[in-house]
């Protein structure tokens, strides 16, 4: 007999009650998760890799107020001590209201590019706006899913009709909005959306 949990294997495939107290267990677990997401999302924000259809992914900090997103670039020294104050880019925004869709997985031209065939589908989404897409990378396939249900939950409360009956073209036609933004270095990377 296999344990699973406080279950055993034996007592959950014959007993109904188990199965069913276990998917709710399941359940509960998925919403506490999707709770701490949201909280962080809030504050301080979540460090995640932003993909634009070129230049180099950038870690940025992805934070979520009443009415925006909002996203920066965070770089660290290396072998600098993580007491040290990260480098910050320019804070950039993008309504709510201008959010349309999430998108799950390699959708976008940005997360379909060449050089990011190694970066799993699994740790994939795309934030499609009206003035184009931010393409993220989570750090786990966990927090990929419970990001997705958290701004899915805020698309909810933004919108009137559905936005997920929207039907849309591919999204890999939409820009990305990583693309327009300038580091301080001169780099290229996310626009203010």
């Amino acid at each position: 007999m296999q344990s699973v949990g406080t279950y055993s294997t034996a007592t959950t495939s014959n007993n109904p009650f188990a199965q069913q107290q276990q998917l709710l267990d399941l359940q509960q677990n998925d919403e506490i998760v999707i709770s701490a997401a949201m909280q962080q999302l809030r504050d301080p924000g979540v460090l995640i890799i932003a993909h634009g259809s070129r230049g180099k992914p950038k870690t940025v900090r992805l934070q979520l107020t009443e009415s925006a997103i909002t996203w920066r670039t965070e770089t660290r020294k290396k072998g600098k001590a993580s007491d040290i104050k990260p480098k910050m880019g320019k804070l950039h925004q993008v309504p709510l209201s201008h959010i349309m869709y999430v998108d799950v997985g390699k959708q976008t031209t940005a997360l379909r590019r060449v050089e990011n065939a190694a970066v799993s589908e699994a740790l994939c989404f795309s934030l499609l706006t009206k003035e184009g897409s931010l393409d993220l990378e989570a750090n786990s396939p966990r927090e990929r899913d419970a990001l997705v249900s958290c701004f899915s939950l805020v698309l909810d409360e933004v919108h009137a009709q559905n936005w997920r009956d929207i039907y849309r073209g591919p999204s890999s036609d939409m820009p990305s909005s990583f693309d327009d933004f300038d580091t301080q270095e001169g780099e290229r990377g996310p626009a203010n959306v």
